[in-house]
């Protein structure tokens, strides 16, 4: 509605007859209603100068923002033999143990047939803190069956579940077996190479897939650094080459950065502290809008060094949410090269865990 002057029956003073005066002494009733703002933009300043908190998130993951003192990891993945048409079956858990409050838990379970991959199952609860979070909890739909020493001997998805090959399906379990080569790294990441199986179930019938479960738990730190890559590399059933990522404290996160490396298949067992490993080639991933490792080369000098390359024959790939242009990361890709001691070439299958925040 337009305003006209004077229909209010205000009366208003001609210019020059407002003593000047009068300019300088402001009325008790103007204060009165100027003091709020006054105070209000004091407040709005004084908000403005406290810095925000830091955003404690899980490096490279989606999610609310926690406090997370510690984030835990556990990877059980069943690699089958080529005979039985090369499967993958992925069972990653993540724990975000918070200094304050509940923890944060992540589950996901991924198949690949041929290099195809789909998601099974993916979920994120947040549960009262425990006293060891480290552990894997149940939660329907998803059981577990452990043994002695907190040892798995079954992992079980309830249905119904989309599957690479068999699905949908009723059920799916995985069964870690019996440990064939175990090692503990100084970080305390410990891998174990089990023998074991993974059954897909549909009314009466089951489908059973061999091979072996590379089984990897390990845990750090979100304020030393992101979540390291790791990659194992199996011929026969056997870690030709295991390469961990240290703890990457360094802002450049378009590269890797050091390795150190375990091998089972010398006597004794090998160990290198210090491994170069190089992206040899990159790929587009367009919903992250950056750039991800296609290919790595990996070396470690001397008379008892090694040289390995390995590119990616699949992938499951996540982008994660975030501000800036590049979106966070995660991945596990399929992966083919060899491993070669001296003149001896092999020629190899694996996984590879990737994070870039």
């Amino acid at each position: 509605m337009a305003s006209h002057p004077g229909k209010s029956g205000a009366t208003f003073p001609e210019a020059g007859t407002v003593p000047p005066t009068a300019l300088l002494r402001p009325s008790l009733p103007v204060i009165r209603l100027l003091l709020p703002l006054v105070l209000l933009a004091l407040v709005m300043a004084a908000i403005a100068a406290i810095p925000p908190a830091p955003d404690t998130r899980a490096p490279g993951a989606p999610g609310p923002a926690l406090d997370t003192v510690r984030v835990h990891e556990r990877t059980l993945a069943l690699v089958g033999e080529r005979a039985d048409t090369g499967l993958v079956s992925v069972w990653h858990f993540e724990t975000l143990e918070a200094e304050e409050g509940p923890e944060e838990r992540r589950r996901l379970v991924a198949e690949a047939l041929d290099g195809s991959w789909i998601t099974v199952d993916a979920d994120t609860s947040f549960v009262p803190a425990t006293r060891a979070p480290w552990r894997i909890l149940p939660e329907r739909p998803f059981r577990l069956v452990v043994g002695l020493e907190d040892r798995l001997e079954r992992l079980r998805l309830d249905g119904p579940l989309p599957a690479p090959r068999d699905g949908p399906l009723d059920a799916l379990d995985l069964f870690p077996g019996e440990v064939e080569h175990e090692w503990s790294g100084p970080g305390g990441t410990v891998l174990r190479v089990h023998s074991g199986q993974r059954t897909g179930t549909l009314g009466q019938e089951e489908t059973v897939a061999e091979g072996v479960v590379v089984d990897v738990a390990r845990s750090w730190r979100p304020t030393e650094g992101r979540a390291p890559d790791w990659v194992v590399l199996l011929a026969d059933g056997v870690p030709i080459l295991f390469l961990e990522e240290h703890v990457l404290t360094s802002d450049d996160q378009e590269r890797p950065g050091g390795y150190r490396a375990w091998s089972a298949v010398r006597e004794p067992e090998s160990i290198w502290p210090a491994v170069e490993v190089r992206w040899t080639e990159l790929g587009a991933f367009e919903r992250a809008r950056r750039d991800i490792p296609a290919a790595w080369s990996a070396s470690a000098p001397g008379p008892d060094g090694f040289e390995a390359e390995w590119s990616v024959t699949g992938s499951w790939l996540e982008a994660g949410e975030g501000e800036g242009p590049l979106l966070p990361v995660r991945a596990f890709f399929e992966v083919e090269g060899f491993v070669r001691f001296g003149d001896d070439s092999t020629a190899v299958r694996g996984l590879v865990r990737h994070v870039q925040p």
